[in-house]
């Protein structure tokens, strides 16, 4: 009897479609040479794993590497894509490989740049099967949301029906993390319609979703170098922040960060969210053919996030101090003071309570709020963290989000 009822939880599981956030799914490139690049970059390379392969970000190839990232602007289409010549495409749709580890070969054989491993492995042990009723839906995050439209929506909504029929009818919960959140939420609000949704969507679980942007995407467009090697900073990086969509879609939005001061310049200026790209242009951090890919997306930092029409959760984190305010009183050529508010380290608090205020509507939505001031309940380490993965657990298997979990 116990058996036969254990059986009959596992087939009556809601399906997960997992959304990662910005840097969270392997990419690989095809090209020629036809492909302009750097003369020591490869000739060719034929779905070559270049992120995260480490070969790649040694001197002098990690320039490839930043070569590869760049964005593009189409102006005969008026479209954001990757530059001419080249095609990048993520691994392993709808399973785990191309977004639990993304060093997916590894060094020395082992694999160290967990994007959902651990999430996958927990509910794993739950009993969730990959391709049956757990799925990855990895995307191109070079290019952000405007650039992954036309492409990645319609292999979203085909992964959410195969994932509805595969599991006899049962409604799809999507579970994102940081640029997972207004990427689920756009799809919701404008590529989809209700009827749709009210069919194969139950709800969406948003893990420390980066709506309105953040102050550090700022910060890394002022410095021109790359997160992850903060302490390079080369022609290719800076060509690389210029250009990057993914960056400029997490650009502070006007609306959820108002008046608040971004920058403070040494003259005492106080520059605020509206304000930042044409700061950022006049200082020659976005340049040349990056001006048009900056301004493109302002459809996503400078219009009013949409909700998702749907049951929503919000796990977030308040107890971090998040950086708000660039002070330049020093001078604009030395390193800037911060001024912080609450937050995760990346999304201050104010942001996530815009969105549970205004994404109220006829659907509960409901902000759960880890108050924790540990080390792995920053914003970079909430898709990896244990207490993050029972926490959305429990609301998978919770039919009333507004119940106390």
């Amino acid at each position: 009897m116990f058996n036969f009822l254990f059986l009959l939880f596992l087939n009556t599981k809601n399906p997960i479609v997992i959304i990662p956030g910005l840097y969270g799914s392997a990419l690989k490139a095809t090209y020629d040479e036809t492909f302009k690049k750097r003369w020591f970059c490869p000739s060719r390379m034929q779905e070559t794993l270049f992120w995260v392969d480490y070969k790649y970000f040694v001197p002098p190839f990690f320039d490839c590497t930043m070569y590869l990232l760049r964005g593009y602007y189409n102006s005969t289409s008026d479209t954001v894509t990757s530059y001419p010549n080249i095609n990048i495409d993520v691994i392993d749709f709808g399973g785990d490989k191309g977004m639990s580890f993304i060093d997916t070969n590894g060094i020395f054989g082992s694999r160290s740049f967990d994007s959902f491993n651990s999430f996958f492995q927990y509910f794993k042990n739950k009993g969730y099967i990959v391709k049956k009723n757990i799925f990855g839906a990895p995307y191109d995050w070079r290019i952000s949301i405007l650039g992954i439209e036309e492409t990645y929506y319609p292999k979203l909504k085909d992964l959410i029906e195969q994932a509805y029929e595969k599991n006899d009818g049962l409604k799809v919960i999507l579970v994102t993390y940081s640029m997972g959140g207004p990427i689920s939420a756009r799809f919701l609000s404008k590529f989809v319609d209700d009827s749709w949704k009210e069919k194969y969507i139950k709800k969406v679980i948003m893990i420390g979703p980066s709506v309105g942007g953040a102050s550090t995407s700022v910060e890394t467009a002022w410095k021109q170098v790359f997160p992850y090697i903060p302490s390079v900073k080369t022609r290719s990086t800076i060509e690389s922040t210029a250009s990057s969509p993914g960056l400029h879609s997490h650009l502070p939005n006007y609306h959820i960060f108002g008046n608040r001061t971004i920058i403070r310049t040494s003259s005492g200026e106080n520059i605020t969210a509206s304000q930042i790209p044409k700061f950022l242009i006049d200082n020659k951090k976005v340049y040349g053919n990056s001006i048009p890919l900056l301004k493109k997306n302002q459809l996503i930092y400078g219009e009013i996030p949409q909700g998702p029409g749907v049951e929503t959760v919000v796990i977030y984190n308040s107890n971090i101090s998040t950086k708000l305010t660039l002070d330049f009183s020093n001078g604009m050529h030395r390193d800037p003071s911060f001024e912080y508010v609450s937050g995760d380290g990346t999304i201050p608090t104010f942001a996530i309570d815009w969105i549970c205020e205004n994404w109220k509507s006829k659907y509960n939505i409901k902000c759960h709020d880890l108050e924790n001031s540990g080390e792995n309940f920053i914003h970079s380490f909430l898709s990896k963290n244990p207490i993050v993965h029972e926490t959305v657990y429990n609301y998978t298997i919770s039919d009333h989000i507004n119940n106390s979990i």
